[in-house]
């Protein structure tokens, strides 16, 4: 059988989606998606390469410093993809979205509990 596009029920092969409201949420999905695509990927680019810049600071300068420095940029990244769960298309085509938006923020909790773990270690540990 045949699943449905946004919510994974199945469905028979004559259709894409298994209700009017499924299709109606996965258009305005793919509509937010589409607008969003920029300011995430800028995000991206900027966490990136400020944990990069981050983990140099912290073994060459000041370790405290950088590893806040790290800890900020892995908020901003959980933070945006809580905002903007968004999933790239391969994800998406094999979980479906309602599944892909839950994966998305189970990462963004993810990189936020992983900044709480390194500002814990800026502040007591170095």
């Amino acid at each position: 059988m045949k699943t449905c596009d946004y919510c994974a029920k199945q469905i028979d092969y004559h259709h894409q989606y298994c209700c009017d409201e499924c299709e109606k949420e996965a258009q305005l999905y793919y509509t937010r998606q589409k607008r969003s695509e920029r300011p995430v990927s800028i995000v991206n680019v900027i966490a990136f390469f400020g944990a990069i810049i981050g983990g140099f600071c912290a073994a060459i300068f000041d370790p405290q410093k950088g590893t806040a420095f790290c800890a900020v940029m892995l908020t901003l990244l959980g933070i945006t993809y809580l905002i903007f769960p968004y999933a790239p298309d391969g994800i998406v085509k094999k979980h479906k979205i309602l599944k892909s938006i839950k994966l998305i923020r189970s990462i963004a909790i993810g990189f936020l509990a992983m900044a709480a773990v390194l500002f814990v270690l800026a502040i007591f540990v170095f």
